[in-house]
Parts: structure tokens; sequence; C-alpha cells
């Protein structure tokens, strides 16, 4: 017989999906600064639900609103003392949020006129999602950063 040549085969597994904070940089007295909040989902989802940390002494957080392919608005509660948001997107009517890449949700946030020159981590905690049949998926969370120059 013939002998064959080996051969590799590659076997792709795709990421999970992620939330994730977009980087920005705002100056001190800056209202309404928008924290972008992006989403990378391989299955439409039910809903999603996450925390972010922020630094009480640089900004506020005022509101939340969905955007792009997220039809319905969010579920919020800020605690500013504390330097946390709570954030729920789930629609009742039973909208899915689709399969895609791209930003999902805006925090609108005011920027202390004292806050200090830095580099502040906005900590993305606490992330859950549901699937189409509402069970959870797996996804991974990725922390931004806002520049005060």
């Amino acid at each position: 017989g013939y002998r064959a040549e080996d051969h590799a085969l590659t076997t792709v597994v795709p990421a999970p999906s992620s939330i994730f904070i977009l980087n920005s940089s705002a100056t001190p007295g800056d209202q309404a600064h928008v924290v972008s909040v992006g989403l990378t989902n391989l299955q439409p989802l039910r809903g999603v639900e996450f925390n972010l940390r922020f630094d009480t002494d640089v900004m506020t957080v005022d509101s939340v609103k969905s955007t792009g392919r997220v039809p319905f608005a969010p579920f919020y509660e800020t605690i500013n003392d504390s330097g946390t948001l709570s954030v729920l997107l789930v629609d009742f009517a039973g909208n899915l949020i689709p399969v895609a890449s791209d930003t999902m949700a805006h925090i609108y946030t005011s920027i202390k006129a004292n806050a200090p020159s830095s580099t502040m981590t906005l900590m993305m905690e606490m992330v859950e999602a549901a699937g189409e049949d509402g069970n959870p998926v797996e996804m991974t969370a990725g922390s931004g950063t806002l520049l005060i120059p």
C-alpha cells in the first residue's frame, strides 16, 4: 500500500462572548461624558447583567442608555457613594440581543471639577448573561480606563 502524508487537523474553538468598557478620556468638569460598553456575543442573548466600579473622587454616574442593536431601555441602579453601578439589560416583551460585536450601552457620567490627573480603572464585575433559552452563557469581562489628563 501507499503511505499517506501526515496531516494536522486544526480545531477552532470560538472565543466566549465578552462585555467590555471602551477606554476614553475626559477633562475635569466634563458633563455628560460617555463611557461606552461593548458587547460581542456569538449567540442571541435574552439579557445581560453587570456591575461597574469607579472612583467617586473622579466621577459620578448620571444615567445609562442602551444603543445600537439593544432596542430596550436598561434597568440600572447607581450607588455613587460606594462607586458602584449595576445594570440589567433585558426586555420583558421577549426581544433578544442579536449576534454581533459593537457598542450596546452608553453610561453618561459627570467628571468632578477637582478630579486629579490620573488613569482611573473602570472595573467590570459580576457579569452574567442568558441565552435565547434562558440558560447561562459564558461571558468574559473587560475593564477599561478613563484618562484624566
